[in-house]
């Protein structure tokens, strides 16, 4: 059977005795953080990236399911740098 990231970045944590307010510094509360390692709590693909660089590896590896809300945020972020990048500010002020 194949380990949620959660439970792969828990693994990790307490192999290398890293604290989780030391993970979960500046992203979310120790809480939240222990819900999402316990897969209580679904985390979005931004923390999943940030604590996993914080443990040394890399998300790149890993396959990922965006719910509707993330990918709709991603599609605006992504329109909004290549307005950006244009310099296409009516587009942008469309985004907005």
């Amino acid at each position: 059977m194949k380990k949620s990231v959660g439970v792969m970045i828990q693994d990790t944590v307490r192999d290398k005795h890293i604290k989780q307010r030391a993970l979960g510094r500046g992203l979310c509360s120790i809480g939240d953080l222990s819900k999402f390692l316990n897969g209580t709590k679904r985390m979005d693909c931004l923390l999943m990236t940030a604590l996993l660089q914080r443990i040394g590896k890399s998300a790149a590896n890993f396959s990922v399911l965006l719910t509707e809300e993330e990918y709709i945020y991603f599609d605006w972020r992504h329109q909004m740098c290549l307005a950006q990048l244009e310099r296409d500010w009516k587009r942008m002020e469309q985004l907005l």
